[in-house]
């Protein structure tokens, strides 16, 4: 499945100053971490103020069923077997 940007769906997001952003569309991909694949939607957004590429937020997080640790750089999450699976930070 090829990823595509749908252009019908440009609306403002907030972003970390509190002002508005106007995104560019919405990014359908399919993201793999670990041994789970999910589908994931990115508001498409043009900024040169952050140093990161992707967010993955709330409905993500609740998706994957994942408990993120911003200190320790790391997703753990539970696999299809039900055992915890311990995904390290790329960077």
């Amino acid at each position: 499945m090829a990823n595509h940007v749908a252009d019908s769906n440009t609306f403002d997001v907030t972003n970390f100053a509190g002002g508005a952003t106007m995104t560019h569309g919405i990014l359908d991909v399919n993201v793999i971490v670990g041994t789970k694949e999910l589908k994931i939607a990115f508001f498409v957004v043009d900024t040169t103020s952050t140093t990161y590429n992707a967010l993955l937020g709330r409905d993500w997080i609740q998706q994957s069923l994942c408990v993120p640790s911003t200190l320790h750089q790391q997703l753990a999450l539970w696999n299809e077997e039900g055992f915890m699976e311990i995904v390290e930070a790329d960077c």
